[in-house]
């Protein structure tokens, strides 16, 4: 897996979730929303485990969002993005 691949979303709303399986062969990717760093979405684990949010960030302000995920060293699932509010 090559570092620094990228998804992108763009939303509207002042929630949202990402939502993933986690399990030894994944790792962590770097979440920027607006162009600001705002966490760390993390799908590795111990033991494999079912689809459940893997990052959540609640209070933005309502209208548009734009979130990116940077991939590091391993590879990240993804399944869905959850979006609240508006």
């Amino acid at each position: 897996t090559r570092v620094g691949l990228q998804v992108k979303w763009n939303i509207e709303g002042d929630a949202f979730s990402l939502w993933a399986p986690a399990g030894p062969g994944f790792g962590e990717a770097a979440v920027l929303v607006d162009g600001e760093p705002a966490g760390t979405f993390n799908a590795h684990a111990e033991a494999d485990a079912p689809s459940a949010p893997r990052f959540a960030l609640q209070g933005l302000v309502p209208g548009r969002h734009t979130v990116i995920l940077t991939t590091g060293e391993a590879p990240i699932p993804l399944d869905a993005i959850e979006v609240g509010g508006d």
